[in-house]
């Protein structure tokens, strides 16, 4: 298993190559423990990327030359190719793989793997959907995009509350309590907007709102609005749309805006019309819409930049994951809910219940008394995260010699994407309710996962 380490000062590695001082590399054992005995690097434990195709270690030094910066945003595995145009990965639970430049063709695809893209944007990993048992084509240009596995990994952040009084240059900091390491946020003040419009031009078919964002320093959110037209087509108003809309509620008003981290005297926009549109895009039929600076000293956007690795099975039961502190540095008010990535690797019983009848046993209605089913269907799924899947399994009841109870959990399909750890729902055939209902609960485990990477080009 190799090593991770961060170099304090630069040195030769592997073959001559230039570790650089600063930046992240995962080495052979020998190698790591040698720089660390010399003060040259300090070590932040095994790798969580694991080959399974041969790899020379410290071959090739990572530059990304239009990606991610390593201090922002660490990546598994920085700083080592596989030496193959046909790649068999192997990602522990937060392990991650970029992928070298060239036209790659992503195959067996495990159901916890993702292919990520950077957002310049952003400044953050996001996911690209991919299909399941089929392939998908891309090109990286050797920093935009990796294969990640981030199954039991720190995986979403909801329900956001603004606050106020914090500052932009010194936003508050959220530090997470869990994971192997720990995932890492950050958090953006002010740079929202709101939508005015000061004519409403004229417009048949829906028209689109597109936005110059190219003053913008990152990290950014572009704004999400559309449209609202009356019945002539005059456009009357704006509405904040998409999943970085975030509403703010005091007393009897509501405010609602989108985007964060903009400079609003650097941005503006346009109505696009639609190619049906039957009116001349000219004079006083184009809309004039204007963006107004909003959510000053409020929180308005949370990014994961580090998934970090796996949770763990982090307790029974339902409901956000919530070791977390926030130091709000001068602020207050903000608040947010942690969701992880988690996936149900196996069931165990708290408690059996009680049946009228055991499995196999015949049933006054006639036919045998089947398997309970076993529906792992009260956590949030969200396909940002993850393409999700519901864990379901089946189990046993018996007799004990006291009662007839369930003895035995079977997983049958494994979940992925549950935003909230899960609570197993248990249905039994309507002769065979419980007098006493069997309590299931969830385990949630770090493991490896699969795809295959071949270059196309």
């Amino acid at each position: 298993m190799p090593t991770t380490v961060r170099m304090i000062t630069s040195a030769f590695g592997a073959n001559g190559t230039l570790l650089q001082a600063g930046q992240q590399y995962d080495l052979e054992d020998s190698l790591a423990d040698r720089l660390v005995s010399e003060n040259k690097a300090i070590r932040l434990g095994p790798s969580r990327f694991v080959p399974s195709v041969p790899v020379m270690w410290g071959n090739e030094e990572q530059t990304a030359l239009a990606g991610p910066n390593d201090s922002l945003y660490p990546v598994p595995g920085g700083g080592i190719r596989a030496a193959s145009d046909f790649n068999r990965l192997t990602l522990l639970s937060g392990g991650a793989y970029l992928v070298p430049a060239g036209a790659w063709s992503l195959q067996d695809i495990g159901p916890y793997i993702q292919l990520q893209q950077w957002d310049a944007q952003r400044l953050v990993w996001r996911n690209r959907q991919l299909q399941r048992g089929g392939t998908y084509q891309f090109t990286s240009n050797g920093a935009s995009h990796r294969v990640v596995n981030t199954g039991n990994c720190l995986g979403g952040v909801t329900a956001i509350v603004g606050g106020s009084g914090y500052s932009a240059s010194n936003p508050p900091t959220i530090t997470v309590g869990i994971g192997n390491p720990p995932g890492k946020l950050r958090c953006t003040v002010g740079g929202a907007v709101t939508m005015l419009v000061d004519a409403g031009g004229l417009y048949s078919h829906q028209p689109t709102i597109e936005w110059d964002v190219s003053q913008q320093t990152p990290p950014f959110r572009t704004p999400q609005f559309c449209v609202n037209r009356d019945e002539s087509g005059v456009i009357t108003s704006c509405t904040a749309t998409g999943n970085d809309q975030i509403t703010a509620q005091s007393g009897l008003w509501t405010e609602i805006w989108t985007g964060a981290g903009l400079d609003v005297h650097k941005l503006s926009c346009r109505v696009v019309r639609h190619p049906d549109d039957i009116y001349p895009d000219t004079g006083s039929n184009v809309a004039q819409l204007r963006p107004v600076a909003a959510a000053a000293g409020k929180v308005t956007a949370v990014e994961i930049i580090d998934y970090g690795g796996a949770v763990g099975n982090i307790g029974f039961g339902g409901g956000f994951f919530g070791n977390f502190t926030i130091n709000h540095n001068g602020g207050s008010g903000f608040t947010c809910a942690l969701a992880g990535n988690f996936f149900v690797s196996s069931m165990v019983i708290v408690s059996g219940g009680t049946f009228p009848y055991a499995t196999g046993d015949i049933v006054p209605t006639g036919g045998a008394y089947g398997y309970p089913q076993l529906i792992c269907s009260s956590g949030v799924l969200d396909a940002e995260i993850s393409t999700p899947h519901i864990a379901t399994g089946f189990g046993t009841v018996t007799n004990n010699g006291v009662k007839n109870t369930l003895t035995s959990v079977q997983l049958d399909v494994d979940g992925i994407c549950y935003q909230t750890r899960p609570v197993v729902n248990v249905l039994m055939p309507s002769a065979a309710q419980p007098s006493e209902t069997p309590v299931v609960f969830p385990i949630f485990a770090e493991g490896n996962d699969y795809a295959t990477l071949v270059r196309l080009a």
